[in-house]
């Protein structure tokens, strides 16, 4: 995997882990000390991210450092939901 694809990861598994937990990105950048739009630049290629800030993050989301830039959260879950539809309908359909 390339570094501008577990960038994309990160970012995106950032702002997932922060709409389910009601939080916005402007309020985990206040928690992690960076300035505002820090991490939208992560998610855009233009800035990477210290190790200790994608260690603060994953404490606050509270996931792991491997979960956040290694694979797409958010596809996962729309998968499992959808193979949970799916268990539903041929049920329904006696399968």
């Amino acid at each position: 995997m390339t570094s501008k694809e577990l960038l994309k990861n990160f970012s995106e598994n950032a702002r997932y882990l922060c709409k389910q937990k009601g939080k916005s990105i402007g309020e985990l950048e206040t928690e992690i000390g960076v300035s505002k739009g820090y991490l939208s630049r992560i998610g855009s290629s233009e800035k990477a991210i210290s190790l200790a800030n994608l260690y603060k993050v994953s404490q606050i989301l509270e996931t792991t450092i491997d979960d956040l830039i290694s694979k797409n959260m958010c596809l996962e879950w729309k998968i499992q939901e959808l193979e949970k539809e799916l268990d539903s309908l041929k049920k329904q359909r006696g399968e």
